[in-house]
């Protein structure tokens, strides 16, 4: 009983000095004493099941029992009508779901979030707003996804010296900065998007919350990428590296061997194993359960595969993006999956179906708000 009394008592506190894996040991050790205490059912197991299934996710990984684990939190925090411990829950399942690929589960879920606070606690409501919005820039609804993010930076502004940022895992000014430099760049703006991603860094490495820090990373890498500026990629990308490692959010290692193994690939001088490097990275993706962008990472390679000469691998690597992309709703990547397949048609002589794939993606991507595929 004390064990588990002491670790409910210390969840902010490892949550405000970000020690997300030794919260995980605690909390996990926590739980296997609540049936010996009689405590199954209580607001004990929902707490402990709430921050298990927070940290775990950003640690170990999506794991299936994770989420029912968060699933079984949700109906004690509705039968004791905690409002508190229901946002909770509803936040970390709509998360859950955006990184395991289901967005539209996961938009669902966060809409939910969003409507027991408008209904119960309106300090809640900027963080809804900014989660509602990342499953918008998944699902390619770009304009809306802009307007909330910068309508919360406004508010941000205006109102700076208010409640704290980190209610939750991580700093809310960092999130939306990072979401807000992805759909940014994705609008057509990369220089104001490439700006909001070392702004994003800058708030996280002033609050000193490796979580955080680890957040705005691994949105930023992506930005400079798209943006043809290696150099900074590659310096944020030894940055996440070190992040991951040194606190144990494994989810993050993959990001940095994607990105890594992307910049080795468009090396004049680059070889076929780089290309390999890749598809380790795109596994450890798999093996941590982290879905969200897979279609993305997949035509990435099939590119890179064509331009090594392996065209047939990387034809049937595409439509397996394609396919993933159409099953997860990823809109927001759907016009570089089109342009990737036109260039593969046109590359095999068949210039008038890449003439069609091609106004296709430039549809889409006015559609989306994509406009920097149309570029």
């Amino acid at each position: 009983m004390l064990q588990i009394q002491l670790t409910t008592s210390g969840l902010l506190l490892w949550n405000h000095f970000s020690l997300t894996e030794e919260c995980r040991t605690h909390v996990a050790r926590a739980l296997d004493e609540l049936e010996a205490a009689q405590l199954t059912g209580t607001a004990f197991e929902m707490q402990l099941k709430v921050w298990l299934g927070s940290t775990t996710m950003f640690t170990r990984g999506l794991l299936d029992e994770t989420v029912e684990g968060l699933r079984q939190a949700l109906e004690i925090a509705m039968k004791l009508d905690d409002v508190e411990y229901k946002l909770r829950c509803l936040r970390a399942i709509g998360l859950h779901e955006l990184f395991t690929g289901h967005h539209v589960d996961g938009l669902a879920s966060l809409q939910a979030f969003a409507a027991v606070a408008a209904a119960s606690d309106q300090s809640a409501i900027p963080e809804s707003e900014s989660h509602v919005a990342i499953a918008e820039l998944f699902l390619g609804r770009l304009p809306s996804a802009r307007r909330r993010l910068e309508q919360l930076r406004t508010d941000d502004v205006q109102h700076a010296q208010s409640a704290p940022r980190l209610r939750y895992q991580s700093n809310r000014s960092v999130d939306v900065a990072c979401v807000l430099s992805q759909v940014q760049w994705l609008n057509g703006s990369p220089d104001t998007a490439r700006e909001m991603a070392k702004d994003a860094i800058d708030r996280a490495r002033a609050t000193n919350h490796h979580l955080s820090l680890s957040t705005a990373l691994s949105y930023a890498c992506p930005v400079f990428y798209w943006s043809g500026d290696y150099d900074a990629c590659a310096i944020y990308l030894d940055m996440l590296r070190q992040e991951a490692l040194r606190h144990g959010f494994d989810v993050r290692r993959p990001v940095a061997m994607f990105y890594q193994a992307a910049l080795a690939c468009t090396k004049d001088d680059a070889g076929t194993d780089v290309v390999d490097d890749l598809e380790r990275a795109i596994d450890v993706f798999h093996a941590t359960g982290h879905l969200a962008r897979m279609p993305f990472y997949l035509a990435t390679q099939a590119e890179f595969l064509a331009k090594f000469g392996q065209t047939r691998r990387a034809e049937g690597l595409l439509v397996t993006a394609l396919d993933c992309a159409e099953t997860q709703r990823e809109m927001w990547c759907m016009p570089e999956l089109l342009r990737i397949k036109a260039l593969f048609r046109k590359d095999a002589g068949r210039a008038d179906e890449a003439e069609a794939l091609l106004a296709r993606s430039i549809a889409i991507a006015r559609e989306t708000g994509a406009l920097s595929w149309q570029l």
